[in-house]
């Protein structure tokens, strides 16, 4: 059973069953607008007093995504690497992971050339060592390479809600976060990535997350002092041009 389901997810009908999943639900909406009005209300309600506890609404869709992927790991287990930048991450993520920061030349290396992998002067991938850093670090905490990009995924959909925060009312934001998880892990399109890196998408959220006030704080003040690096650096240079 759950090697069907894990078919039926990496293949292309899960796009086709969310369309007709979403047209049901407009069409029922419109046709019994006031079924269990009463109950959404409620939910509603609760939905809102959370998300005016902006810190404990960041934390809540990370933990969220985190959970999601773990309960649906029989039905969607660790995916198999499957493109040239995949096997590159791993590469170099094991080669931290033995902390190193590069490979010795293979004697025989003119009949190993592959993508996106540099055999001379040394042997690792062609790209900056984030990545690889992200998956050593799931390797050495956790076992496996799969942990890093789990955990850089429940850390980008915190980051989602937190942007959101900046430009969006706190229901919306939260809202905003909740999708981020359910495209991501719980319902995600595919082929199913499994090394592919979330940075540059962390990269964009902070900046996007720094440059609007939120009533009158910074997105860094709203989670406290451990805003600093680059975020500080963005918050500096905001306020040197008056912005």
């Amino acid at each position: 059973m759950f090697f069907l389901l894990s078919n039926f997810f990496r293949g292309q009908q899960i796009e086709t069953a969310e369309a007709y999943l979403v047209l049901c639900v407009i069409a029922f909406s419109f046709a019994l607008p006031r079924l269990g009005a009463a109950h959404f209300g409620q939910w509603e309600r609760a939905f809102a007093r959370l998300a005016q506890r902006r810190r404990l609404a960041v934390i809540l869709v990370g933990a969220a995504a985190l959970a999601a992927r773990a309960i649906i790991l029989p039905i969607l287990p660790v995916p198999v690497p499957s493109i040239h930048d995949e096997f590159e991450y791993l590469l170099m993520g094991d080669t931290f992971a033995h902390f190193r920061l590069t490979n010795p030349t293979h004697p025989m290396w003119m009949h190993l050339e592959t993508f996106h992998v540099l055999q001379q002067p040394t042997y690792t991938g062609i790209v900056p060592p984030m990545q690889g850093l992200l998956l050593a670090a799931g390797k050495l905490v956790g076992g496996h390479p799969f942990v890093g990009v789990w955990l850089s995924v429940g850390l980008m959909c915190s980051a989602v809600c937190w942007m959101l925060q900046a430009w969006l009312p706190p229901s919306w934001a939260l809202f905003g976060g909740a999708l981020a998880v359910m495209r991501r892990w719980a319902w995600p399109s595919p082929p199913p990535s499994s090394l592919v890196s979330v940075l540059a998408v962390l990269a964009v959220l902070a900046v996007l997350g720094v440059v609007v006030p939120h009533d009158g704080q910074s997105s860094a003040d709203v989670l406290g002092d451990g805003a600093h690096g680059d975020v500080g650096v963005a918050l500096e240079w905001r306020a040197n041009l008056g912005t």
